[in-house]
């Protein structure tokens, strides 16, 4: 599916739901975004990679917890 949409001119939302985004049960980690970003640019492209939280509806124990926070999702980006 990210290939499709990258290929077609599309965008998608990094999702921060822990469930779909690591194999660590209700855990999510900035580094754990990381590597789903880098495997979402590696994949579809970087110009079909977006921010798209869903800090509105899901369930977790999350390291950013809300927006105030996004710059440990910049961080573990860098390192």
């Amino acid at each position: 599916m990210i290939k499709a949409i990258g290929n077609n001119g599309g965008v998608m939302g990094l999702n921060f739901c822990p469930y779909f985004v690591a194999d660590k049960g209700e855990h999510l980690f900035a580094d754990d975004l990381a590597v789903h970003v880098k495997h979402m640019i590696h994949t579809g492209g970087l110009e079909s990679v977006a921010i798209g939280t869903d800090f509105d509806g899901m369930n977790g124990i999350l390291e950013i917890e809300h927006i105030g926070q996004i710059e440990k999702l910049a961080h573990a980006l860098t390192r």
